[in-house]
């Protein structure tokens, strides 16, 4: 696919830096060459819908090494509770006032479970001592099993403690209990509040495309569900395929573009599948807009596609100042329903582009 209109660049491109395509080491990027034991490992919990990343540092690089993902409390890349120019976040004193009730209920559960853990660790004392006296060599393995435990749940709590201390954090409290808006912006009563805890956590969400692509493709994302329990591709798989109907299509889709050098989206907001960036949002607006059409047996689908709404998105895109682009999935000829079970039926799918444009007659016709 040529670019038949360049991408329009953003104004404040140049004051934003560049990284490199993926989170995962690059030896072309890199001044030194790369050790084989070398690699860079993401942690992801699946949630029903998409795949959350929790750790600070993981979401800073997937999301500005690749774009993937988007912020859960943000449009785009997660900005929530940052500091823009030295000046802590803005909050209301409602919210302020709500985030202190989840403060002191988060220190009473956390002072519950301290206490729980002390009793459990003295009754553990106790049933040691009882079988010291009564055999001359006990079984430890109980006891191991219980003292792990307590261990485990008063490392949690000094974990706690030691997030009050770092995650010490300042934000601005605009108090609003006044319910006139105007006497509110014309005096302001403005406090800059300690919150020794984060209650309001943001988090990546991940597409379940994207997600299997870092696991997949670039075999850098470790994805668990809310049990604990590794996925491995072929559960991932599964899970996912159950998850959302059209996933292999849009998978497909995803994958093949993103091995062409694009930036891929989500594609709701211009009412299509996919959108395609070059660089990155933050650098050029988006060229193409993605519809992906399923190709079974050799007969197209008309259920989604038909010319009234071909036309009436062409429109709407071309406003925007971009094109439709089809995406045409052939699915394989005898095809066995258990190969679906598996990403290794990946290979057997072919892709098609088609770029749809209105075609005008004065602009167009031969003279």
């Amino acid at each position: 696919m040529e670019l038949f209109r360049q991408p329009k660049k953003k104004h404040l491109s140049r004051s934003i830096k560049a990284y490199q395509p993926f989170p995962i080491p690059i030896e072309s990027e890199c001044d030194e060459q790369l050790a084989k034991n070398l690699w860079t490992e993401y942690t992801g919990i699946f949630s029903g819908d998409h795949v959350a990343i929790c750790h600070q540092g993981e979401m800073a690089n997937l999301s500005n090494k690749g774009f993937f993902g988007k912020g859960s409390l943000s449009r785009g890349h997660p900005t929530f509770n940052l500091r823009k120019n030295g000046v802590p976040p803005f909050i209301y004193g409602r919210q302020w006032e709500r985030r202190k009730k989840w403060i002191k209920s988060h220190i009473k559960i956390s002072q519950k479970i301290d206490n729980e853990s002390v009793v459990q660790q003295n009754k553990d004392d106790v049933i040691v001592k009882e079988k010291n006296f009564s055999t001359n060599t006990p079984k430890l393995n109980n006891v191991d099993s219980h003292v792990k435990k307590s261990e485990d749940i008063s490392l949690l709590i000094v974990n706690d403690q030691s997030l009050e201390d770092d995650n010490n954090d300042e934000c601005v409290v605009i108090d609003d209990n006044n319910s006139d808006e105007e006497a509110i912006l014309s005096n302001p009563k403005i406090s800059i509040e300690s919150e020794p805890i984060k209650t309001v956590q943001e988090e990546l969400h991940t597409t379940l495309e994207e997600a299997f692509f870092l696991s997949y493709a670039l075999g850098c994302l470790k994805i668990f569900d809310w049990s604990g329990k590794f996925l491995t591709l072929t559960n991932m798989w599964c899970l996912f395929k159950k998850t959302q109907t059209d996933f292999i299509e849009n998978y497909i889709a995803y994958h093949y573009f993103r091995a062409k050098g694009w930036i891929v989206k989500p594609g709701h907001k211009f009412g299509g599948d996919l959108i395609l960036y070059k660089q990155g949002p933050p650098f050029y607006h988006a060229s193409y807009v993605v519809i992906i059409e399923s190709v079974k047996d050799n007969n197209r689908s008309s259920e989604n596609l038909s010319w009234d709404k071909l036309q009436g998105l062409n429109r709407v895109v071309e406003a925007a100042g971009k094109e439709v682009l089809l995406c045409q999935i052939f699915w394989p000829d005898h095809l066995d329903l258990n190969e679906l079970d598996s990403p290794q039926v990946l290979p057997k799918f072919e892709v098609n582009e088609v770029l749809l444009r209105r075609w005008v007659p004065s602009e167009e016709r031969e003279l």
